[in-house]
């Protein structure tokens, strides 16, 4: 006789209020909630598999839903895809704006938390049992029961601060139910896993290599096509788009005897450095660490996050998605910081 199985995603480094993007809803894991008997028992000893650094059980646990709250069926390749998407862009939403918060206070002690924070575990259970199956990589370890497994907090999980604008928010889950704007859908969907990827504190990726995933991720987002000058084409891209009047312009010469000139905004020329730092980086060049850093405490990475965001709000507002009733967040005071106006 086959046996049904259930299935729950979880997200337990994150304590968050409720939240839908899509056909996802994240819910801080509340007991009552759940209504079949079976399940509740088997979940509430499950969470208490999920310790602190003094293998406490956490108190962060968050689910991950795909529509409703009680479906706990396993979900098919598709609806799985949405939950990771999602889950991605309430990464995005988090860091992307707690950065620009740290930024506009001037304080790196209220920056985010890394994306480790936002890890997305699925889980297979029987309703009834204790068992418990635990798969890593290509590797599965049965024959335990719930009281004899433990899951510890990772130290990677960064900071404690994280906010998201509600209006950001509301424009993206507006743009994932419109039929159109596929284009900028997709963009969205795919560039939000690699800045989550690129946000990774777990010890096993480089600065060097979060540079490159944030790099790929601009040239999803901002749609960089096969051509040779992809730096000139980025910072073309920003001086259309994020760049306005005010922001300092600046003329370079380059090429390779210096012969070509060009002027740009400084934000521009910034992208084109970033672009290039990333080139360095995929050719193998020697790059020391101080070559990561932007100016003081700001890494050309966090210039990065707030580019991409400031970016995604310029596409949210150019597809009707976020019109005048929203209150966008504010980039000024951040550019300014960065030298750029």
């Amino acid at each position: 006789m086959s046996i049904s199985y259930k299935q729950i995603s979880l997200l337990p480094w994150l304590e968050i209020a409720d939240i839908q993007i899509g056909n996802a809803i994240f819910w801080k894991y509340d007991t009552s909630v759940i209504s079949d008997g079976d399940t509740k028992t088997y979940l509430d000893k499950y969470v208490k598999c999920y310790v602190d650094k003094h293998q406490k059980p956490v108190k962060t646990i968050s689910i991950a839903s795909y529509k409703d709250k009680n479906y706990f069926e396993p979900l098919t390749t598709e609806e799985y895809q949405e939950l990771n998407f999602a889950r991605n862009i309430l990464c995005f939403l988090c860091i992307g704006e707690q950065s620009r918060i740290a930024l506009a206070n001037r304080n790196s002690s209220i920056g985010p938390p890394s994306s480790d924070i936002f890890d997305m575990v699925s889980q297979n259970f029987i309703p009834g049992t204790e068992d418990i199956a635990v798969k890593s990589g290509s590797m599965t370890s049965g024959v335990w029961t719930l009281d004899e497994i433990h899951f510890q907090e990772p130290w990677s999980t960064g900071g404690f601060f994280k906010n998201l604008n509600k209006h950001v928010l509301e424009a993206i889950n507006k743009l994932l139910t419109l039929q159109e704007h596929e284009e900028f859908k997709n963009r969205l969907l795919r560039s939000s896993e690699w800045f989550r990827l690129a946000h990774l504190e777990n010890g096993s990726i480089s600065p060097l290599f979060r540079a490159v995933m944030m790099a790929t991720a601009f040239e999803i987002i901002f749609d960089i096509p096969n051509v040779r000058d992809k730096a000139g084409f980025l910072s073309d891209k920003i001086d259309q788009t994020v760049v306005r009047d005010n922001f300092i312009k600046a003329i370079r010469r380059y090429g390779k005897n210096n012969e070509k000139s060009q002027t740009r905004s400084v934000a521009a020329w910034w992208g084109w450095d970033f672009y290039k730092l990333r080139n360095s980086v995929v050719h193998g060049d020697n790059i020391p660490m101080s070559g990561l850093i932007y100016s003081d405490w700001i890494t050309h990475t966090i210039v990065a996050d707030i580019m991409f965001y400031a970016y995604i709000v310029y596409l949210l507002k150019e597809s009707g998605c976020m019109t005048d009733e929203y209150k966008a967040p504010e980039f000024t005071g951040t550019f300014q910081l960065f030298g750029w106006i």
